[in-house]
Protein backbone atom coordinates (compact mmCIF):
# COMPACT_ATOMS: atom_id res chain seq x y z
CA UNK A 1 0.00 0.00 0.00
CA UNK A 2 2.81 2.20 1.12
CA UNK A 3 4.27 1.42 -2.49
CA UNK A 4 1.46 2.18 -4.34
CA UNK A 5 1.35 6.06 -2.40
CA UNK A 6 4.98 6.36 -3.17
CA UNK A 7 4.16 5.76 -7.06
CA UNK A 8 1.82 7.56 -7.31
CA UNK A 9 3.35 11.05 -5.56
CA UNK A 10 6.20 10.43 -7.94
CA UNK A 11 3.71 10.64 -10.78
CA UNK A 12 1.76 13.42 -9.64
CA UNK A 13 5.41 15.24 -9.05
CA UNK A 14 6.89 14.31 -12.56
CA UNK A 15 3.58 15.85 -14.08
CA UNK A 16 3.84 18.98 -12.04
CA UNK A 17 7.26 19.33 -12.99
CA UNK A 18 5.92 18.82 -17.01
CA UNK A 19 3.64 21.40 -16.01
CA UNK A 20 5.75 24.13 -14.90
CA UNK A 21 7.86 23.20 -18.52
CA UNK A 22 4.66 23.93 -20.51
CA UNK A 23 3.63 26.96 -18.95
CA UNK A 24 7.33 28.73 -19.00
CA UNK A 25 8.22 27.56 -22.73
CA UNK A 26 4.59 28.87 -23.44
CA UNK A 27 4.76 31.81 -21.31
CA UNK A 28 7.74 32.92 -23.32
CA UNK A 29 6.47 32.19 -26.89
CA UNK A 30 5.93 34.84 -30.01
CA UNK A 31 2.73 33.20 -30.58
CA UNK A 32 1.56 36.55 -31.18
CA UNK A 33 2.78 36.91 -34.48
CA UNK A 34 1.17 39.26 -37.28
CA UNK A 35 2.28 39.51 -40.92
CA UNK A 36 0.66 42.68 -43.28
CA UNK A 37 1.41 42.75 -46.62
CA UNK A 38 1.13 46.13 -48.55
CA UNK A 39 1.78 45.93 -52.02
CA UNK A 40 5.62 45.17 -51.81
CA UNK A 41 6.12 45.86 -48.38
CA UNK A 42 5.87 43.22 -45.37
CA UNK A 43 5.64 44.73 -41.86
CA UNK A 44 6.29 42.09 -39.59
CA UNK A 45 4.69 42.82 -35.63
CA UNK A 46 4.79 40.40 -32.86
CA UNK A 47 3.82 40.15 -29.41
CA UNK A 48 6.69 38.34 -26.61
CA UNK A 49 5.85 37.47 -22.80
CA UNK A 50 8.44 39.16 -21.48
CA UNK A 51 9.95 43.13 -22.76
CA UNK A 52 13.33 43.59 -23.90
CA UNK A 53 13.04 39.89 -25.24
CA UNK A 54 15.80 38.88 -28.45
CA UNK A 55 13.55 37.60 -31.57
CA UNK A 56 15.21 36.49 -34.74
CA UNK A 57 13.31 36.52 -37.79
CA UNK A 58 13.85 35.01 -41.25
CA UNK A 59 12.05 34.72 -44.41
CA UNK A 60 12.86 32.05 -46.86
CA UNK A 61 11.59 32.24 -50.79
CA UNK A 62 9.99 29.31 -51.05
CA UNK A 63 10.43 28.76 -54.92
CA UNK A 64 14.16 28.42 -53.94
CA UNK A 65 14.66 28.12 -50.47
CA UNK A 66 16.78 31.17 -50.31
CA UNK A 67 17.16 33.25 -47.18
CA UNK A 68 16.27 36.75 -48.39
CA UNK A 69 15.95 38.09 -44.90
CA UNK A 70 17.81 37.99 -41.40
CA UNK A 71 17.35 40.25 -38.50
CA UNK A 72 17.32 40.07 -34.81
CA UNK A 73 15.41 42.77 -32.86
CA UNK A 74 15.15 43.02 -29.37
CA UNK A 75 11.27 43.79 -27.85
CA UNK A 76 10.37 46.80 -26.52
CA UNK A 77 9.53 46.80 -22.48
CA UNK A 78 5.86 45.00 -23.18
CA UNK A 79 7.22 42.43 -25.31
CA UNK A 80 6.16 44.26 -28.56
CA UNK A 81 8.40 44.31 -31.84
CA UNK A 82 7.61 45.60 -35.52
CA UNK A 83 10.12 45.20 -38.29
CA UNK A 84 9.81 46.25 -42.20
CA UNK A 85 10.97 44.96 -45.51
CA UNK A 86 10.47 45.12 -49.20
CA UNK A 87 10.08 41.57 -51.23
CA UNK A 88 9.44 40.61 -54.70
CA UNK A 89 6.33 38.91 -55.49
CA UNK A 90 6.62 35.72 -54.58
CA UNK A 91 5.69 32.96 -51.94
CA UNK A 92 7.82 32.80 -48.48
CA UNK A 93 8.08 31.12 -44.86
CA UNK A 94 8.82 33.43 -42.26
CA UNK A 95 10.70 31.76 -39.03
CA UNK A 96 10.43 33.95 -36.00
CA UNK A 97 12.81 32.04 -32.92
CA UNK A 98 12.08 33.62 -29.51
CA UNK A 99 13.62 32.35 -26.20
CA UNK A 100 14.16 28.91 -27.41
CA UNK A 101 10.41 28.77 -29.10
CA UNK A 102 9.96 28.48 -32.78
CA UNK A 103 7.34 29.88 -34.99
CA UNK A 104 6.48 29.58 -38.92
CA UNK A 105 3.96 30.97 -41.04
CA UNK A 106 3.65 31.37 -44.62
CA UNK A 107 2.91 34.33 -46.66
CA UNK A 108 2.49 35.82 -50.35
CA UNK A 109 3.59 38.93 -51.51
CA UNK A 110 1.44 39.63 -54.59
CA UNK A 111 1.06 43.40 -56.20
CA UNK A 112 0.50 44.38 -59.90
CA UNK A 113 2.52 47.46 -61.20
CA UNK A 114 1.37 49.97 -63.63
CA UNK A 115 2.06 50.02 -67.32
CA UNK A 116 2.87 52.53 -70.18
CA UNK A 117 1.66 53.24 -73.58
CA UNK A 118 3.43 55.39 -75.98
CA UNK A 119 1.77 57.00 -79.12
CA UNK A 120 4.25 58.55 -81.26
CA UNK A 121 2.74 61.15 -84.39
CA UNK A 122 6.11 62.54 -86.09
CA UNK A 123 7.97 64.19 -84.09
CA UNK A 124 5.61 64.63 -80.97
CA UNK A 125 4.91 61.49 -78.41
CA UNK A 126 2.32 61.30 -76.18
CA UNK A 127 2.71 58.84 -73.24
CA UNK A 128 0.06 57.47 -70.92
CA UNK A 129 -1.11 54.46 -68.59
CA UNK A 130 -2.80 53.51 -65.78
CA UNK A 131 -1.42 53.06 -62.21
CA UNK A 132 -2.77 50.27 -59.71
CA UNK A 133 -4.61 53.46 -57.53
CA UNK A 134 -6.42 56.67 -57.75
CA UNK A 135 -4.02 59.83 -57.61
CA UNK A 136 -0.78 57.72 -57.44
CA UNK A 137 2.73 59.46 -57.96
CA UNK A 138 4.72 59.00 -61.36
CA UNK A 139 7.61 59.76 -62.91
CA UNK A 140 8.57 59.32 -66.54
CA UNK A 141 11.90 59.80 -67.63
CA UNK A 142 12.73 59.96 -71.25
CA UNK A 143 17.01 59.00 -72.41
CA UNK A 144 18.42 59.59 -75.41
CA UNK A 145 19.99 56.06 -76.46
CA UNK A 146 23.26 57.52 -78.56
CA UNK A 147 24.39 59.00 -75.54
CA UNK A 148 22.58 58.36 -72.22
CA UNK A 149 21.33 61.93 -71.87
CA UNK A 150 18.43 62.42 -69.70
CA UNK A 151 16.13 64.48 -72.16
CA UNK A 152 12.69 64.83 -70.36
CA UNK A 153 12.07 64.36 -66.50
CA UNK A 154 8.75 64.98 -65.29
CA UNK A 155 6.27 63.93 -61.94
CA UNK A 156 2.61 63.62 -62.59
CA UNK A 157 -0.08 62.86 -60.73
CA UNK A 158 -2.73 59.71 -61.77
CA UNK A 159 -6.37 60.69 -61.64
CA UNK A 160 -8.97 59.55 -59.39
CA UNK A 161 -9.18 56.50 -62.23
CA UNK A 162 -5.35 56.35 -62.54
CA UNK A 163 -4.98 57.30 -65.27
CA UNK A 164 -1.79 59.79 -66.86
CA UNK A 165 -0.68 61.33 -69.93
CA UNK A 166 1.85 63.71 -71.15
CA UNK A 167 2.58 65.13 -74.58
CA UNK A 168 6.57 65.83 -75.63
CA UNK A 169 8.08 66.82 -78.38
CA UNK A 170 11.21 64.92 -79.72
CA UNK A 171 13.39 65.35 -82.05
CA UNK A 172 14.78 61.89 -83.84
CA UNK A 173 16.19 59.32 -82.53
CA UNK A 174 16.04 56.29 -80.55
CA UNK A 175 14.90 56.69 -76.78
CA UNK A 176 14.67 55.03 -73.53
CA UNK A 177 10.84 55.49 -71.43
CA UNK A 178 11.68 54.64 -67.88
CA UNK A 179 8.16 55.24 -65.76
CA UNK A 180 8.46 55.27 -62.06
CA UNK A 181 5.18 53.70 -59.93
CA UNK A 182 4.96 53.37 -56.44
CA UNK A 183 5.81 49.51 -56.62
CA UNK A 184 8.08 49.24 -59.76
CA UNK A 185 8.85 50.40 -62.77
CA UNK A 186 8.27 49.84 -66.49
CA UNK A 187 11.18 50.43 -69.38
CA UNK A 188 10.43 50.36 -73.25
CA UNK A 189 12.23 51.72 -76.12
CA UNK A 190 11.12 53.75 -78.53
CA UNK A 191 12.31 55.84 -81.88
CA UNK A 192 10.92 58.83 -83.47
CA UNK A 193 11.96 58.39 -87.26
CA UNK A 194 10.12 62.19 -88.28
CA UNK A 195 12.92 64.92 -88.03
CA UNK A 196 11.49 68.48 -87.77
CA UNK A 197 12.59 70.85 -90.36
CA UNK A 198 12.25 73.74 -87.69
CA UNK A 199 14.53 72.35 -85.15
CA UNK A 200 12.51 71.08 -82.18
CA UNK A 201 15.85 70.58 -80.32
CA UNK A 202 13.66 68.08 -78.34
CA UNK A 203 11.77 70.34 -76.27
CA UNK A 204 9.33 68.60 -73.60
CA UNK A 205 6.27 70.20 -73.86
CA UNK A 206 3.20 68.56 -71.36
CA UNK A 207 0.11 68.29 -73.26
CA UNK A 208 -3.15 68.17 -70.83
CA UNK A 209 -3.81 64.14 -70.38
CA UNK A 210 -6.19 62.48 -67.83
CA UNK A 211 -3.47 62.29 -65.49
CA UNK A 212 -3.62 65.13 -62.15
CA UNK A 213 -0.33 67.35 -63.68
CA UNK A 214 2.51 67.80 -61.96
CA UNK A 215 4.04 70.91 -60.55
CA UNK A 216 6.02 71.88 -63.14
CA UNK A 217 7.55 69.54 -66.10
CA UNK A 218 10.89 69.03 -67.04
CA UNK A 219 12.00 70.02 -71.25
CA UNK A 220 13.28 67.81 -72.82
CA UNK A 221 16.34 68.67 -74.82
CA UNK A 222 18.18 71.55 -75.09
CA UNK A 223 19.41 74.10 -77.89
CA UNK A 224 22.21 73.47 -79.63
CA UNK A 225 24.75 75.87 -78.77
CA UNK A 226 25.78 78.18 -81.67
CA UNK A 227 28.48 78.33 -83.06
CA UNK A 228 31.13 81.37 -82.69
CA UNK A 229 30.93 83.75 -85.75
CA UNK A 230 34.38 84.76 -86.06
CA UNK A 231 37.66 83.10 -85.92
CA UNK A 232 40.33 83.85 -83.13
CA UNK A 233 43.08 86.41 -84.21
CA UNK A 234 46.25 84.14 -85.73
CA UNK A 235 44.16 80.89 -84.54
CA UNK A 236 45.52 81.18 -81.16
CA UNK A 237 45.26 78.69 -78.68
CA UNK A 238 43.78 79.81 -75.18
CA UNK A 239 44.60 77.36 -72.35
CA UNK A 240 42.22 77.15 -69.26
CA UNK A 241 43.64 78.14 -66.29
CA UNK A 242 44.85 75.34 -63.65
CA UNK A 243 42.36 74.18 -61.32
CA UNK A 244 40.23 76.37 -62.64
CA UNK A 245 36.46 76.07 -61.46
CA UNK A 246 33.93 75.27 -63.99
CA UNK A 247 31.36 78.00 -64.43
CA UNK A 248 28.50 77.77 -62.16
CA UNK A 249 25.36 75.89 -63.43
CA UNK A 250 21.95 77.63 -63.11
CA UNK A 251 18.21 76.51 -63.87
CA UNK A 252 15.01 77.67 -65.29
CA UNK A 253 12.80 75.76 -62.62
CA UNK A 254 14.40 76.68 -59.26
CA UNK A 255 13.76 80.10 -59.08
CA UNK A 256 10.50 79.54 -57.01
CA UNK A 257 12.82 77.54 -54.66
CA UNK A 258 14.66 80.40 -53.12
CA UNK A 259 15.92 78.61 -49.86
CA UNK A 260 17.61 76.11 -52.02
CA UNK A 261 18.41 77.78 -55.50
CA UNK A 262 22.59 78.35 -53.96
CA UNK A 263 22.21 74.92 -52.91
CA UNK A 264 21.34 73.39 -55.73
CA UNK A 265 23.81 74.90 -58.24
CA UNK A 266 26.23 74.53 -55.99
CA UNK A 267 26.16 70.74 -55.76
CA UNK A 268 24.85 70.90 -59.46
CA UNK A 269 27.95 72.60 -60.50
CA UNK A 270 30.34 70.15 -58.92
CA UNK A 271 28.58 66.85 -60.06
CA UNK A 272 27.23 65.66 -56.40
CA UNK A 273 23.80 65.90 -57.78
CA UNK A 274 22.79 65.91 -61.21
CA UNK A 275 20.69 67.92 -63.06
CA UNK A 276 17.48 66.62 -64.87
CA UNK A 277 18.70 68.79 -68.10
CA UNK A 278 21.17 70.75 -69.16
CA UNK A 279 18.82 73.83 -68.46
CA UNK A 280 16.11 72.44 -65.65
CA UNK A 281 16.94 70.35 -62.09
CA UNK A 282 13.53 69.17 -61.03
CA UNK A 283 13.54 70.92 -57.68
CA UNK A 284 9.94 69.32 -56.49
CA UNK A 285 10.42 66.11 -57.85
CA UNK A 286 11.28 63.41 -55.40
CA UNK A 287 14.58 61.65 -55.05
CA UNK A 288 15.40 58.24 -55.15
CA UNK A 289 17.27 55.79 -53.18
CA UNK A 290 19.63 55.61 -55.85
CA UNK A 291 20.54 59.10 -56.32
CA UNK A 292 20.83 59.47 -52.60
CA UNK A 293 23.11 56.98 -51.68
CA UNK A 294 24.79 58.07 -54.90
CA UNK A 295 25.14 62.04 -53.87
CA UNK A 296 25.72 61.14 -50.49
CA UNK A 297 29.23 59.32 -51.76
CA UNK A 298 30.20 62.52 -54.54
CA UNK A 299 29.65 64.75 -51.26
CA UNK A 300 32.03 63.25 -49.22
CA UNK A 301 34.52 62.10 -51.52
CA UNK A 302 34.48 58.45 -50.51
CA UNK A 303 36.25 55.91 -52.25
CA UNK A 304 36.70 52.15 -51.82
CA UNK A 305 37.89 49.34 -54.14
CA UNK A 306 35.30 46.72 -54.97
CA UNK A 307 33.71 44.80 -57.78
CA UNK A 308 30.55 44.10 -56.12
CA UNK A 309 27.16 45.72 -56.36
CA UNK A 310 23.64 45.77 -55.80
CA UNK A 311 21.63 43.20 -58.77
CA UNK A 312 18.92 46.03 -59.25
CA UNK A 313 21.47 48.75 -60.10
CA UNK A 314 22.87 48.66 -63.73
CA UNK A 315 26.30 49.57 -64.62
CA UNK A 316 24.86 52.16 -67.19
CA UNK A 317 23.24 53.44 -63.62
CA UNK A 318 24.68 57.47 -63.41
CA UNK A 319 25.45 56.97 -59.88
CA UNK A 320 26.71 52.82 -60.22
CA UNK A 321 30.43 53.32 -58.89
CA UNK A 322 29.16 55.60 -55.74
CA UNK A 323 26.96 53.09 -54.96
CA UNK A 324 29.50 50.30 -55.38
CA UNK A 325 31.39 52.37 -53.24
CA UNK A 326 28.45 52.69 -50.59
CA UNK A 327 28.08 48.93 -50.21
CA UNK A 328 31.81 48.17 -49.67
CA UNK A 329 31.90 50.69 -46.90
CA UNK A 330 28.77 48.88 -45.56
CA UNK A 331 26.80 52.71 -45.88
CA UNK A 332 24.08 51.18 -48.24
CA UNK A 333 22.38 48.54 -47.16
CA UNK A 334 20.19 47.54 -49.33
CA UNK A 335 16.32 46.16 -48.95
CA UNK A 336 17.48 42.57 -48.76
CA UNK A 337 17.96 39.63 -51.23
CA UNK A 338 21.46 41.76 -52.57
CA UNK A 339 18.73 44.90 -53.55
CA UNK A 340 18.78 48.39 -53.42
CA UNK A 341 15.72 49.39 -55.01
CA UNK A 342 17.02 52.26 -56.61
CA UNK A 343 14.49 53.69 -58.14
CA UNK A 344 12.35 53.71 -55.32
CA UNK A 345 11.78 57.44 -53.53
CA UNK A 346 13.91 57.64 -50.23
CA UNK A 347 11.78 59.18 -46.76
CA UNK A 348 13.54 61.70 -44.95
CA UNK A 349 14.14 59.18 -41.82
CA UNK A 350 15.98 57.53 -44.01
CA UNK A 351 18.01 59.90 -45.81
CA UNK A 352 19.35 61.03 -41.94
CA UNK A 353 19.94 57.59 -41.40
CA UNK A 354 22.24 57.17 -44.44
CA UNK A 355 24.05 60.29 -43.71
CA UNK A 356 24.53 59.34 -40.26
CA UNK A 357 26.43 56.37 -41.28
CA UNK A 358 28.40 57.74 -44.10
CA UNK A 359 29.14 60.66 -41.77
CA UNK A 360 30.68 58.00 -39.00
CA UNK A 361 32.63 55.92 -41.96
CA UNK A 362 34.17 59.12 -43.08
CA UNK A 363 35.30 59.68 -39.69
CA UNK A 364 33.58 63.40 -39.09
CA UNK A 365 31.49 61.95 -36.18
CA UNK A 366 33.97 60.62 -34.11
CA UNK A 367 32.62 58.95 -30.74
CA UNK A 368 29.89 62.22 -30.71
CA UNK A 369 26.36 60.19 -29.44
CA UNK A 370 22.82 61.63 -30.33
CA UNK A 371 20.71 63.57 -27.68
CA UNK A 372 17.49 62.56 -28.21
CA UNK A 373 15.68 65.65 -26.58
CA UNK A 374 16.62 67.52 -29.84
CA UNK A 375 13.60 65.56 -31.35
CA UNK A 376 11.48 66.89 -28.41
CA UNK A 377 10.57 70.47 -30.95
CA UNK A 378 9.19 68.61 -33.83
CA UNK A 379 4.92 67.84 -33.27
CA UNK A 380 5.41 64.86 -35.02
CA UNK A 381 8.24 62.95 -33.01
CA UNK A 382 6.03 59.81 -32.35
CA UNK A 383 6.19 59.04 -36.20
CA UNK A 384 10.22 58.89 -36.09
CA UNK A 385 11.09 55.18 -36.17
CA UNK A 386 12.90 53.46 -33.63
CA UNK A 387 15.66 52.51 -36.11
CA UNK A 388 16.04 56.16 -37.26
CA UNK A 389 15.80 58.31 -33.98
CA UNK A 390 19.47 58.59 -33.14
CA UNK A 391 20.02 59.22 -36.28
CA UNK A 392 17.78 62.32 -36.70
CA UNK A 393 18.39 63.55 -33.61
CA UNK A 394 21.87 63.56 -34.61
CA UNK A 395 21.18 65.41 -37.71
CA UNK A 396 19.14 68.27 -36.09
CA UNK A 397 22.04 68.99 -33.72
CA UNK A 398 24.68 69.14 -36.02
CA UNK A 399 22.26 71.65 -38.42
CA UNK A 400 22.02 69.23 -41.52
CA UNK A 401 18.05 68.69 -41.17
CA UNK A 402 16.03 71.99 -40.18
CA UNK A 403 12.60 70.85 -40.46
CA UNK A 404 9.83 73.85 -41.00
CA UNK A 405 9.78 75.08 -37.55
CA UNK A 406 7.24 73.01 -35.99
CA UNK A 407 7.46 69.00 -37.57
CA UNK A 408 10.34 66.74 -39.25
CA UNK A 409 8.13 64.72 -41.15
CA UNK A 410 10.40 61.47 -40.62
CA UNK A 411 8.29 59.41 -43.18
CA UNK A 412 7.73 62.08 -46.00
CA UNK A 413 10.21 61.89 -49.32
CA UNK A 414 12.50 63.99 -49.85
CA UNK A 415 12.06 66.22 -52.94
CA UNK A 416 15.70 67.07 -54.95
CA UNK A 417 15.37 70.74 -53.33
CA UNK A 418 15.59 69.00 -49.83
CA UNK A 419 18.13 66.82 -51.23
CA UNK A 420 20.50 69.62 -52.47
CA UNK A 421 20.25 71.71 -49.75
CA UNK A 422 21.23 68.77 -47.30
CA UNK A 423 23.88 67.32 -49.35
CA UNK A 424 25.17 70.95 -49.98
CA UNK A 425 25.73 71.50 -45.94
CA UNK A 426 27.49 68.16 -45.69
CA UNK A 427 30.00 68.72 -48.45
CA UNK A 428 30.41 72.29 -47.06
CA UNK A 429 30.80 71.10 -43.36
CA UNK A 430 34.37 70.70 -41.61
Amino acid sequence: MKNNFNKLLFIILISLLLLASTMVVSAESTDNLDIIVEKNIVIIQGTTAIGFDDVTLQIIRQDDGKRVYIDQVKTDESGQFTVETALDEGRYSLIAVSSGNRIEKDFTVSYKVGDANILIDKNKVTISGRTENAGEDVTIQVIRVKDGKKVYIDQLKADESGNFSVLINLEKGKYKLIVVFANGRVEKEFGVTFEDSGGSGGSGGKGGGSGGGSSGSVGGGSPSSGSSSGEKPNDTIVKPEENQEPPMKTFSDIDNFPWAKEAIEEVATKGILQEATEDTFAPEINTTRGEFVGALIRALGLTAQSDDNFIDVSADYPYYEDIKTAKALGIAKGVGDNRLEPNAFITRQDMMVLIEGALRISGKLGDKKADLTYLDQFGDKDQISDYAREAVALMVELGFIKGDGININPKGNTTRAEAAVVLYRIYVSE
